[in-house]
């Protein structure tokens, strides 16, 4: 289902699937990253097929639960449900407040973007594994991990020995 976000300083719209997309499990739990999102966009002049956008709201938005590890961290890998790569996670962190949304859209036609994935926080690359992983990825998350407050995980898939 498209659903029409805002548009671009340059006049391209921006719209998000909220069936199929990432981003729509993330406004499903936080609908007010559509007014984020639509208020971001204004000030953006949008022209590569694919774009990661880290945007300065000027004011807190929300909180970051991506956090830095160390080694008296201890950290577990689980599946979410419905995923095939493992996201690294801990109990124990206290969440940063943030000024920063995240959001990562692809040219849909010449005046169109789709909205793929949004979350409130700073920009971190895919998780190793997944289908968008880069060369950055493992090291970025053998350092971090996502503090863990009741994401719905395959229970099965739990383990303290990195995948990566």
């Amino acid at each position: 289902m498209k659903h029409v976000i805002g548009s671009t300083s340059n006049g391209s719209s921006v719209y998000v699937d909220l069936i199929r997309s990432k981003a729509a499990k993330q406004i499903s739990a936080q609908p007010q990253l559509l007014v984020f999102a639509k208020e971001a966009f204004k000030g953006l002049a949008l022209s590569k097929d694919s774009i990661e956008i880290e945007h300065d709201m000027g004011r807190t938005i929300g909180y970051d639960f991506t956090i830095e590890t160390n080694d008296k961290d201890t950290v577990f890998y689980a599946q979410l449900i419905k995923a095939t790569d493992f996201t690294p996670y801990v109990k124990n962190g206290t969440p940063a407040s943030t000024t920063h949304l995240s959001v990562i859209l692809k040219k849909a036609s010449d005046d169109e973007y789709e909205l793929l994935d949004m979350w409130v926080g700073k920009m971190s690359p895919p998780l190793p594994g997944s289908e968008n992983a880069t060369a950055k990825s493992a090291l970025y998350w053998s350092s971090h991990a996502i503090i863990y407050t009741n994401q719905a995980i395959q229970t099965r898939s739990l383990t303290k020995t990195s995948p990566y």
